[in-house]
C-alpha cells in the first residue's frame, strides 16, 4: 500500500490527525478533507486517489451519501 493516494474525510480534527499520524507510518500519500463538500472539491479539482477513508456521521452529508457523490 506505500505509496497509495488516499482521502480522507472526517469533520474532526482529532481523527483527522490521528489518521495522518497512521498514513505517515505506512507511507501512504493522503489528502486530508475537513468536510464532505472540501473532499469532491479535491476530486473536482482533479485529484486522483486510489482509496477514501469517509466519517460515517458528519452534519450535512454522512459518508455513504458522500461515497455516492464520489461516485457519481
Amino acid at each position: 500500500i506505500r505509496a497509495m493516494r488516499v482521502l480522507v474525510v472526517d469533520d474532526s480534527q482529532t481523527n483527522l490527525e490521528l489518521l495522518a499520524a497512521v498514513a505517515r507510518e505506512w507511507r501512504l500519500e493522503i489528502r486530508l478533507a475537513g468536510s464532505p463538500e472540501d473532499g469532491l472539491a479535491a476530486i473536482r479539482g482533479g485529484e486522483t486517489f486510489d482509496a477514501a477513508l469517509l466519517d460515517f456521521h458528519m452534519p450535512g452529508m454522512d459518508g455513504p451519501e458522500l461515497a455516492r457523490a464520489i461516485r457519481a
